[in-house]
């Protein structure tokens, strides 16, 4: 009686993994879209960039870092938040500050929704450095 008891109990537990997993990758695919047209990926006015958030390998959630006398400062809903898409294999960490060199700009190449902590979906530019 225990085995089968214990055997049930199991099969649960792992049922209810194997369930949040398959939820867990199916918002995680489809919020990335990228624009069709390669004619439409433009420049956004942004200097530089600060990572807040590491999604994966070459992905992070980033807001403009303000440089206001010698600060640096990312302002939470007063800076702009964009999906860094970084090359193949890039590791983005927390509070790394990205700045594009001289010829480089930040470019719009889709966009991306997420669910915040607060739970509502935001809207996102997907943006690389080019």
């Amino acid at each position: 009686m225990k085995k089968f008891i214990f055997g049930f109990i199991s099969g649960v537990i792992v049922s209810v993994g194997v369930l949040m997993y398959i939820q867990y990758m199916n918002n995680s695919k489809d919020n990335l879209q990228f624009y069709e047209d390669p004619k439409m990926a433009h420049c956004l006015k942004i200097k530089q960039l600060k990572v807040f958030q590491v999604l994966g390998p070459n992905t992070a959630l980033a807001q403009e870092n303000l440089n206001i006398d010698g600060l640096n400062l990312a302002i939470p809903y007063f800076s702009d938040t964009v999906l860094l898409i970084g090359p193949e294999g890039y590791q983005f960490y927390d509070n790394e500050v990205i700045i594009p060199k001289n010829k480089q700009c930040v470019k719009q190449r889709g966009t991306y929704q997420y669910k915040s902590r607060d739970g509502e979906y935001h809207t996102v530019p997907a943006v690389v450095i080019e």
